[in-house]
């Protein structure tokens, strides 16, 4: 099956809101390479998150498929 897009989403802790919950925040970057590997991925996530003051909760990435 061939991968029509992928999206790499990189969630960051925040900090906590004025009731102690945790706030997380997202961003996403789309048009990334289908070719990427998820190192590779990982890795440039990485280094954005350096760019910021945000710690680094996850990475996902996500494929979409044509299953018709």
């Amino acid at each position: 099956m061939n991968i029509l897009k992928s999206r790499l989403t990189i969630t960051v802790h925040a900090g906590f809101d004025q009731d102690g919950e945790e706030v997380f925040k997202t961003k996403n970057f789309s048009n990334v390479n289908n070719l990427a590997t998820e190192e590779q991925l990982l890795l440039a996530a990485q280094a954005l998150v350096t760019l910021q003051q945000h710690t680094l909760e996850s990475v996902t990435r996500t494929n979409m498929y044509n299953v018709f």
